[in-house]
């Protein structure tokens, strides 16, 4: 197809072709059929060569079919922020993956993500904003949420800060939970569960600033040790 696509000089090198070609066979009288024949055969060349090309220029303008996808990655110990085309602001953590079109043109706006973002959606009624992960996807409106969702991690969590989500169990399609504002959604054994649990590590992921409530302090040194790319050794202390 590549082929196809026009250059620079390509009629300009047709027309000179055909007029050269025509001057040199123009004065051989006795045998018109023949250089009818030539004549025909480079007109249908540049006949085709028009039409293929409009053909090739004519597809490459179609939104459906030709949508590239983009991959943003962050780094262990480093954190992101991407503006979407469509307005939607999201905060990468540590070791995270967004998966994105180029634009969203069906009727919905779907990204893929493996880590941990927070998002802020843009609002659009007609497209509903879906973010999908291995185990379960996160359907919105415009919102505010959270999203834990690493690969390598049984860990799911999906925390909303404002709006409404839906968020839908990919091995059980027809399972789903509405969560609304300071709930937050798990994943036990493959089942939704959803508790009351307040997001506080927005601040982290725009600004760096850490805040802790009511945290294991196991589950803070697995945070520092995304976020920092260090590792802990944690030894029971010596009992006098």
């Amino acid at each position: 197809l590549s082929s196809w696509l026009p250059k620079e000089n390509d009629e300009l090198d047709a027309v000179d072709k055909l007029a050269g070609f025509k001057q040199a066979h123009c004065r051989k009288k006795h045998n018109p059929v023949p250089f009818m024949r030539h004549v025909a055969g480079y007109a249908a060349a540049i006949c085709l060569t028009i039409l293929s090309t409009w053909i090739v220029l004519d597809n490459r303008q179609s939104p459906e079919e030709h949508i590239a996808y983009e991959e943003f990655s962050i780094p262990s110990g480093q954190r992101a922020m991407v503006k979407l085309h469509d307005g939607t602001t999201v905060w990468l953590n540590a070791r995270s993956t967004l998966r994105y079109p180029n634009r969203f043109t069906s009727g919905e706006r779907k990204v893929e993500l493996d880590g941990e973002a927070f998002f802020e959606v843009e609002h659009d009624e007609q497209k509903p904003f879906v973010v999908s992960t291995e185990k379960l996807d996160i359907k919105v409106l415009g919102t505010k949420f959270n999203v834990f969702a690493y690969s390598e991690s049984n860990r799911f969590e999906t925390n909303l800060v404002e709006g409404r989500v839906q968020v839908i169990n990919n091995d059980r399609p027809q399972e789903s939970i509405i969560l609304k504002p300071n709930e937050m959604v798990s994943l036990s054994n493959g089942n939704l569960i959803k508790s009351i649990a307040s997001f506080d590590n927005e601040e982290y992921l725009k600004s760096g600033i850490f805040y802790f409530s009511n945290k294991k302090f196991s589950e803070i040194l697995d945070y520092l040790t995304l976020w920092y790319n260090v590792k802990f050794t944690i030894k029971e202390s010596a009992r006098i």
